[in-house]
C-alpha cells in the first residue's frame, strides 16, 4: 500500500527553501569575504579571522537553542501537547536573550581582553576591535534571527523563513558595499551592516507571529530542567563549530610545518570546498530534523522510515554531483580563490580530487547524526559528530601524515568519514539486536497497534477498508471502538474529493488509542459527524497543521477493552 504521497509533498516543502538558505548563506559570507579584502585590504581579512571564534561561540548557543528547542517542539506536537511546545519555544527566547545579554555586557566591559585573548597584536589590533566590539553589541540579535528561522520553519513556514534570510544576505552585501565604500566607515561598516541586515531578517520573520496560522505562542517560562533537557537535545550536532575550530587550529600548525605556505593556500581551498559541501548536506539535514521528530512524537515508525530514506536518497544524488563537479573541474573552483601561483594549483587539484572520494560517507554521517538527535538518541548523535570532526579525523591525519606527509593529510579526511561510517553502523547493529528493532534506523515503538497508510476514496471502499478492519480486529478492541474508528474514517473520505489522498495512522498503547487523520486538502469536520458509543470515551479532538498538512487528532479511551 502506497504511503508515501503526503510525507513527500511535507518533505520537499521544507526542503528547496531550507537548502537554498544554506547555500546563499555561505555564497553570502563568502563575498562578504571577497569584498572586505579588496576595499580595504590585508588588514580587514586578518581582523575578520581573529574574530572567528566569536562567530563559532555564537553559532554554538544558537544551534543548541534552535536544534534542541525544534526537536523537542517537534515531538511535543507529534504527540499533540501544543502547551507544552510553546513552553519550549518561550523558554529558548527568554533563554537566548538573558545569554545574549549577558555575553554582550560582559564582552563590551571586557573588550581589550577579549581581543588579546584571540591573539590580535600592533597595528590589526585596532581593526580587530572595531569589528569585534559591534559584533558583540549585537550577540543577542544574532541568536534571534538563528532561533527564529528554526522556530518558524518548524512551524510550517520554510518560505517565510528563507525571506528572511536571503534578504538579509542580500542586504548585508549592499550595507557593506555602501558603509565601507562611499561612506568609509572601515571594518566597523562591515560589522555594523552585518547586524543591521539581521535585525531586518528578524523583523521578516516576525510577521508570522501577526498570521493565523501561527501556533507560536510566547509566555514568560522558566524551567531548569526543560532548559537541560533542550541543551542535551541541541548539544549533539551542534558542538560541530567547537570541534572545527579545534580541528582548524591543529591541522594549521600541521600543515604549515609539513608543507609552508603551499600547504596552506592548499588548505584554504580545502577547508572552503568542505564548508560549501557541508552547507548543501546540513541543508538537507534541517529538512528531516523537524519531520523526523514530529513523527517521533506522534510514534509513527512508518513516516520516520519514509523520511531518513528520502533524506539520504537525496544527499547521495546530490553528493555524487558534487563529486563529479570536484573531479572533473577542480581547476575552476581553485581559480575563484585567485590562485596563480602553479605549485599550489596542482596541489590544490590533487587535493580537491582526494577529499571528493569521502564526500558521499560525510553526507550519510551529517544525516544519521541530525536522524539519531531528533529521534531521542542524543548521544549516539553526538558521538558521530565527535569522531568525524576530530577522533577519527585526527588518527586519520596523524596516520596518513605520517606516511604520505601533505596529501596524506587529505587521504585523512577520507578515512575519518569511513572510521566513523563503520563506528555508527557497529553501534547502530548493536542495539538493533539489543532492543529487537527491524533496522538499524532503530524506529521501532512499544505500541499494540501502529498501522499507517495512504488511500482515496476509490482506494478506500475497494480495498483499504477491509484491510483496516482486518488489522483493528486482530488486536481484540471492543465492537463499539472498532466501527467507532471505522466511522470517522468513513467521514473523512466523504468529506474529500475523489482525488485526494488522506493518510491515516492508528496508534494504541495500553488503554489508549489514537486516530490521526491527515489530508492537503481541507480542515475536516469529523467531531459532530458521528456519534460516540456510551462504553468509549473521546480524550481530545483537535484539528492542527503541520506543513501544509491538515490534522485531525482523536485520542480515544475503550473503557471495556
Amino acid at each position: 500500500m502506497k504511503n508515501d504521497v503526503l510525507i513527500s509533498k511535507a518533505y520537499y516543502k521544507l526542503l528547496i527553501p531550507t537548502m537554498l538558505t544554506n547555500l546563499v548563506s555561505s555564497v553570502g559570507s563568502f563575498a562578504d569575504t571577497i569584498i572586505l579584502g579588496n576595499m580595504i585590504g590585508e588588514n580587514a581579512l586578518v581582523a575578520m579571522t581573529f574574530n572567528a571564534p566569536l562567530f563559532t561561540i555564537i553559532n554554538t548557543i544558537a544551534a543548541i537553542f534552535a536544534v534542541g528547542g525544534t526537536t523537542l517542539m517537534g515531538q511535543y506536537l507529534g504527540s499533540g501537547n501544543k502547551e507544552s511546545s510553546c513552553k519550549i519555544f518561550s523558554l529558548v527566547i527568554s533563554s537566548v536573550i538573558f545569554i545574549g545579554f549577558l555575553m554582550t555586557t560582559l564582552g563590551l566591559f571586557f573588550i581589550d581582553d577579549i581581543m588579546y585573548a584571540l591573539g590580535s597584536r600592533g597595528e590589526v589590533f585596532h581593526y580587530t576591535k572595531a569589528y569585534g566590539i559591534i559584533i558583540i553589541a549585537g550577540i543577542v540579535v544574532f541568536l534571534i534571527n538563528v532561533i527564529f528561522a528554526f522556530f518558524i520553519r518548524m512551524d510550517g513556514k520554510p518560505k517565510l523563513a528563507m525571506a528572511g534570510m536571503l534578504t538579509s544576505i542580500a542586504l548585508n552585501i549592499i550595507l557593506d558595499l555602501l558603509f565601507v565604500g562611499p561612506l568609509e566607515m572601515g571594518v566597523a561598516g562591515a560589522s555594523l551592516a552585518l547586524v543591521i541586515s539581521q535585525v531586518v531578517s528578524i523583523i521578516i520573520m516576525s510577521t508570522h507571529f501577526l498570521t493565523a496560522s501561527n501556533t507560536l505562542r510566547f509566555k514568560f517560562y522558566l524551567s531548569i530542567k526543560d532548559l537541560i533537557k533542550i541543551s542535551k537535545t541541541g548539544i549533539g550536532t551542534s558542538t560541530t563549530f567547537i570541534y572545527q575550530s579545534i580541528a582548524l587550529f591543529v591541522l594549521n600548525n600541521v600543515i604549515f610545518t609539513l608543507s609552508g605556505t603551499i600547504g596552506m593556500a592548499t588548505y584554504t581551498v580545502i577547508y572552503n570546498v568542505s564548508l560549501l559541501s557541508l552547507t548543501l548536506f546540513e541543508g538537507i539535514s534541517q529538512t528531516i530534523q523537524p519531520l523526523v521528530s514530529f513523527s517521533y512524537g506522534e510514534q509513527n515508525s512508518s513516516d520516520i522510515l519514509i523520511i531518513i530514506k528520502k533524506g539520504l536518497k537525496t544527499g547521495i544524488i546530490f553528493s555524487f554531483i558534487v563529486i563529479a563537479f570536484l573531479e572533473i573541474f577542480p581547476q575552476s573552483l581553485i581559480f575563484l580563490f585567485g590562485i596563480k601561483d602553479s605549485s599550489i594549483i596542482t596541489s590544490s587539484i590533487y587535493a580537491i580530487r582526494i577529499y571528493a572520494i569521502g564526500i558521499v560517507l560525510m553526507t550519510v554521517n551529517v544525516i544519521m547524526s541530525y536522524y539519531y538527535q531528533s529521534t531521542g538518541k542524543e548521544k549516539f548523535a553526538a558521538l558521530i559528530v565527535l569522531s568525524r570532526n576530530l577522533i577519527a579525523l585526527f588518527i586519520g591525519v596523524s596516520l596518513f601524515g605520517l606516511i604520505f606527509k601533505l596529501n596524506g593529510i587529505w587521504f585523512g579526511f577520507v578515512f575519518a568519514e569511513i572510521l566513523t561510517s563503520i563506528m555508527w553502523i557497529a553501534i547502530a547493529n548493536y542495539y538493533k539486536k539489543k532492543k529487537a528493532c527491524k533496522s538499524i534506523f532503530l524506529t521501532d515503538v512499544t505500541s499494540e497497534l501502529s498501522l499507517s497508510f495512504e488511500t482515496n476514496t476509490a482506494n478506500y471502499k475497494k480495498d483499504t477498508k477491509n484491510i483496516i478492519k482486518e488489522h483493528v480486529l486482530k488486536e481484540n478492541l471492543s465492537k463499539n471502538l472498532t466501527n467507532y474508528i471505522l466511522s470517522i474514517i468513513d467521514i473523512s473520505i466523504n468529506q474529500l474529493s475523489r482525488n485526494n489522498t488522506l493518510k491515516i495512522f492508528i496508534n494504541k498503547k495500553s488503554d489508549d488509542l489514537t486516530v490521526v487523520i491527515s489530508n492537503d486538502s481541507k480542515v475536516l469536520n469529523i467531531g459532530d459527524k458521528v456519534s460516540v458509543p456510551s462504553t468509549i470515551r473521546i480524550d481530545k479532538y483537535e484539528n492542527s497543521i503541520f506543513y501544509g498538512l491538515n490534522r485531525t487528532v482523536i485520542n480515544i479511551k475503550d473503557d471495556i477493552a
